[in-house]
This record gives C-alpha cells, sequence and structure tokens, in this order.
C-alpha cells in the first residue's frame, strides 16, 4: 500500500490506514476498510484528535473503500464525544454508499454540520 508522502503518522491495521497531514492537523484522512477489524486503528487516532484543541475535527472519509457498523457507530460515538466537549465533528468527502451505510445504520447525523 503506497504512503501519501504528507503523513507523519500512520497507523495500519490490514486494509485501513489513517492519515494526519502537517499542514491540515484538523483533519484525518480514512483510506481502505473501516470495520470491525480496524476501529481499535481509529480509535487511536481519534484518541490523539482530543487530545488537541481544534474547536473542529474534520474526517475525510472519500479515501474509505468499505464501512460497516461498526465503522459507523465509532465516527457516531466520537462525534456524541466531541459535542460533550463543546467541539464539532465534520464527516467530509462521503460518497452514496457510505451515506446509504449511515441511514442503515442510523448513524445519518455524520452527515450533518455540528
Amino acid at each position: 500500500m503506497q504512503q501519501p508522502s504528507t503523513v507523519p503518522t500512520e497507523h495500519d491495521i490490514s486494509y485501513f490506514t489513517t492519515a494526519v497531514s502537517p499542514t491540515a492537523p484538523d483533519t484525518i484522512r480514512l483510506h481502505g476498510e473501516l470495520d470491525f477489524a480496524s476501529v481499535p486503528a481509529l480509535s487511536a487516532v481519534l484518541d490523539d484528535a482530543l487530545s488537541r484543541d481544534d474547536a473542529v475535527v474534520r474526517i475525510d472519509v472519500g479515501g474509505l473503500t468499505f464501512c460497516d457498523s461498526s465503522g459507523a457507530h465509532a465516527l457516531a460515538g466520537f462525534r456524541r464525544v466531541l459535542h460533550t466537549r463543546g467541539r464539532r465533528l465534520q464527516v467530509e468527502a462521503a460518497d452514496a454508499r457510505l451515506r446509504r451505510v449511515f441511514r442503515l445504520t442510523r448513524t445519518a447525523e455524520l452527515l450533518e454540520a455540528g
């Protein structure tokens, strides 16, 4: 799997990677398959995001090739945690397939601003 050149840290579990660019540290880019097996890797990156003071945490899901209910619920849980801290989650680049997963798992609030 090719690594983007702007990635200072990367967590790799099977077919899932996350990347945080030094030029946009408030944006987490997800690539590959977000499922039950890769949620722990996502959680580690989300924990890092919680330790920063960004008012808005952006997650770019445009690179996901698959997302199951575990992945959708992990993102929804992160959104709830951010809200309790007065912060926001912004999910970006969700295609029709991923929007359908969010609808079916009742996590469509991930697509709402805020």
